[in-house]
């Protein structure tokens, strides 16, 4: 694997091009990519990400799910009662009861916006924050009827092989066969 500098130079270039921003020689699948990278690179991922939000030549519409994750339970004022709930009760029924609340469909409807145009490259990061409470599995499994016409990259810190999904190189996260790799 190269550089991770040098993979998002070259991956900032593929958002510009025709092709990939209309979704194009894909054999009429839906435009979502896995743009896997090794976890020690996060910090350089990130960075990476706050610039590209002022990029020109494309329109960037980031969503990062621990932000939709954390809004979500703030609004409804559940920050403090979770925490409460994990320290009387563990880990494991915070767990259990935020994958209830919180279902791979309420991100994807945190992310729907009316009038996509030509240029839009939907972004998706924060997949390891928000592990274990959302796999990003499922989460794709929603999202190809609302981005039919528009590419959706999902920054994954790990490792997807086309089929496979390993979060942090470590844990196996599901297979997965919609998504396209992007920039090995």
């Amino acid at each position: 694997m190269s550089n991770i500098k040098e993979r998002l130079d070259k991956l900032k270039t593929k958002f510009t091009e025709e092709n990939f921003l209309t979704n194009k020689g894909l054999g009429n699948e839906v435009g979502i990519y896995i743009f896997s990278y090794d976890p020690e690179d996060e910090m350089v991922v990130r960075y990476f990400l706050s610039k590209i939000k002022n990029e020109t030549a494309f329109n960037a519409i980031p969503y990062d799910l621990y932000d939709i994750f954390n809004n979500y339970l703030a609004d409804r004022k559940l920050l403090n009662r979770v925490e409460a709930l994990e320290e009387r009760s563990g880990r494991e029924i915070v767990e259990k009861q935020l994958k209830t609340l919180i279902p791979p469909k309420l991100f994807v409807e945190k992310m729907k916006y009316d009038n996509h145009q030509r240029g839009d490259v939907v972004i998706i990061s924060g997949v390891g924050k928000i592990y274990p409470f959302v796999r990003i599995h499922t989460m794709l499994e929603n999202i190809a009827d609302e981005f039919k016409d528009v590419p959706v990259v999902v920054f994954y810190p790990g490792n997807y092989d086309g089929k496979t999904l390993t979060l942090f190189n470590k844990f196996f996260d599901d297979n997965h066969y919609r998504s396209f790799i992007l920039m090995k």
